[in-house]
């Protein structure tokens, strides 16, 4: 029996995606498992709003800056809770660089976002 072959995703026009079109949508692959990661496995049952806002703006950040800058965003605060859950599990006044870092983290993807999407709102044809 012969093996099958998936045939790739079509562009929207219509015609048969290259290899580099393939390429270029990793990025935004990248950004939804960071984000899916995220929402799979919380650290904290207590960060839901937090954590759900941070999926938005990872979203948002996809969608109307970068995909590849998203994931690496999305990755940084995921390194950040795992620091700041070290930290507060062995003292809680260590969790300070990993406060440091989700917030700087949420700080660059909710501007980024909100001026992705006020461009956006402006500037639309």
């Amino acid at each position: 029996m012969p093996e099958r072959s998936h045939p790739p995703v079509a562009p929207a026009d219509g015609r048969r995606a290259t290899a580099v079109e393939r390429l270029r949508r990793l990025p935004a692959v990248a950004a939804v498992a960071v984000v899916l990661a995220q929402i799979a496995y919380p650290l904290t049952p207590e960060g839901t709003a937090r954590d759900r806002l941070t999926v938005a703006t990872v979203l948002l950040f996809a969608r109307y800056i970068h995909p590849l800058w998203a994931g690496v965003l999305g990755a940084l605060f995921v390194i950040g809770r795992a620091v700041y859950a070290v930290g507060y599990y062995s003292a809680a006044d260590k969790r300070g660089p990993g406060a440091g870092i989700t917030g700087i983290v949420n700080l660059v993807l909710l501007a980024g976002a909100l001026f992705g999407v006020i461009r956006a709102l402006l500037y639309q044809p």
